[in-house]
């Protein structure tokens, strides 16, 4: 909990207005109570009391957020963040998340394959997101790219509506 209490009361100490702390210590004090008898971790506080992410953003005048669909359940809650503490509403944008080919959420403990691995396997930044490209439909084959290449390839209905099944044996493993 110290890392999401500390950096939420960080935004609020920046916050000047007695409105927005009368707002905002109802928050706090949910999470607190969350931490003590829901005995939640901080990833499922992060997704249930967003506040410090909100005041960041806000503060950084955010306007565009475009993350994982495994967080589109907490975007109405930061929505309602957003408004309750005066920052405008971003647009928000979900992509579908690459996932293992069983369909698990890839991860470094369960051995996936890192970033670092393929490009130690010989594979060139260029050829990962050529490959990353093609699998989230932006591509009809997989041919090494630059980001700023795809930019005009671009479009949200391109992209495919379930997570993206890594498939085994594309960088060299599995």
């Amino acid at each position: 909990m110290g890392t999401l209490f500390a950096s939420t009361l960080r935004a609020l100490v920046r916050e000047k207005s007695l409105f927005i702390w009368s707002l905002a210590f109802p928050i706090l004090m949910a999470t607190i109570f969350m931490f003590m008898f829901a005995n939640l971790d901080e990833s499922t506080a992060f997704e249930a009391v967003p506040t410090a992410v909100v005041a960041d953003d806000g503060d950084m005048g955010v306007t565009q957020v475009v993350r994982g669909r495994d967080l589109l359940s907490s975007t109405p809650r930061q929505i309602l963040l957003y408004r309750l503490l005066g920052y405008p509403e971003p647009e928000f944008g979900h992509t579908p998340l690459l996932v293992s080919s069983d369909g698990r959420r890839l991860s470094k403990r369960d051995g996936d394959t890192s970033l670092a691995g393929i490009l130690g396997r010989g594979y060139s930044p260029r050829d990962v997101v050529g490959a990353l490209a093609c699998l989230a439909g932006l591509l009809p084959e997989p041919a090494p790219a630059a980001p700023e290449e795809l930019l005009p390839l671009f479009a949200w209905e391109k992209l495919p509506r379930e997570d993206i099944p890594l498939p085994p044996g594309l960088f060299g493993k599995g």
